[in-house]
């Protein structure tokens, strides 16, 4: 699991605020959202087979805080991420004892 850090959330909060430009949730209308700390991916599908190594995207999860409704934004294209960068500024949590047991299965 990766967490972002202070810098990376203030570009995904000023992306936002430069795109969205306030606007409420098409779910519910509610205006109010949490970022997520983290950065997931998104891999491409190969019929139930997992590919080592195939392309992926990085997404950082918006989601509203009244009905739940999650929004994923590009971290290459929202600046947090320069393509073809590692993901160096994204610091590494702790390995919680539920991932080594995972791990050990």
């Amino acid at each position: 699991m990766t967490k972002l850090s202070e810098e990376d959330t203030k570009k995904i909060i000023s992306y936002l605020e430069e795109k969205w430009r306030g606007r409420p949730c098409p779910m519910c209308q509610s205006g109010a959202w949490s970022i997520q700390d983290s950065c997931f991916q998104l891999m491409a599908y190969h019929s139930g087979s997992f590919v080592i190594g195939g392309p992926v995207i990085p997404l950082i999860p918006i989601i509203c805080n009244n009905c739940s409704n999650t929004v994923l934004i590009n971290a290459i294209l929202s600046g947090v991420i320069k393509p073809g960068e590692e993901l160096s500024k994204i610091e590494n949590k702790p390995e919680s004892p539920m991932d080594k047991m995972s791990k050990d299965a």
